[in-house]
């Protein structure tokens, strides 16, 4: 994805992350890209693996 948007210190939450098929994983992914600190949630520990840095 080629965009000129920049979220450089600029912070969000994304809610509910399952796994990498979800839009939540691909807008946490984009957001990130774009420079963005997040706080992520996730659905259970079978997800955590998704998340974790």
């Amino acid at each position: 994805m080629s965009t000129s948007l920049s979220l450089e210190g600029k912070r969000g939450i994304v809610l509910g992350i399952a796994n990498r098929h979800s839009i939540a994983y691909g807008i946490a992914e984009v957001l990130s890209e774009q420079g963005a600190e997040l706080c992520i949630t996730y659905l259970n520990e079978k997800s955590k693996p998704f998340v974790a840095l």
